[in-house]
C-alpha cells in the first residue's frame, strides 16, 4: 500500500520533470523552425539552379543536395515530438496520481 508522503513525493518528482520538459520544450521549438527554414532556404536555391531534366528529377537532385540540412531537420522535429509526447504522459501520469492522492487521503 502507498502511502500519502510516497504519492506526493511521486507529484513532485513528476511535477518537476513537467516543468523541465517545458524548458527544453522553449529551446526545442524555435530550434525545429530554425532547421526547418534553413532547409527550405537551402533547398530553394537548390532547385532554383538545377537546370537539367524533368521536374521530379531536378527536385531529386535539389534534395541530394540537401540531405544534411534535412537530415537536422528531421532531427530537431522528432526531438520536439517526443517532448510534446513525454509531456503528455507525464501529465497523464499526475492525474492518475492525484487521483490516487485523493483516494489514499479518504483512507486516512
Amino acid at each position: 500500500m502507498l502511502t500519502q508522503s510516497q504519492v506526493e513525493s511521486e507529484i513532485e518528482r513528476l511535477t518537476a520533470l513537467l516543468e523541465e520538459n517545458t524548458h527544453k520544450m522553449a529551446d526545442a521549438f524555435p530550434r525545429e523552425a530554425r532547421t526547418r527554414q534553413d532547409y527550405r532556404r537551402k533547398y530553394d536555391i537548390a532547385i532554383v539552379q538545377e537546370r537539367e531534366g524533368t521536374v521530379g528529377e531536378r527536385e531529386a537532385r535539389a534534395r541530394t543536395r540537401c540531405n544534411d540540412e534535412a537530415q537536422v531537420k528531421e532531427s530537431a522535429e522528432a526531438s520536439a515530438r517526443f517532448l510534446v509526447e513525454e509531456s503528455r504522459s507525464i501529465r497523464s501520469m499526475l492525474d492518475a496520481l492525484r487521483s490516487l492522492l485523493s483516494a489514499v487521503r479518504d483512507q486516512t
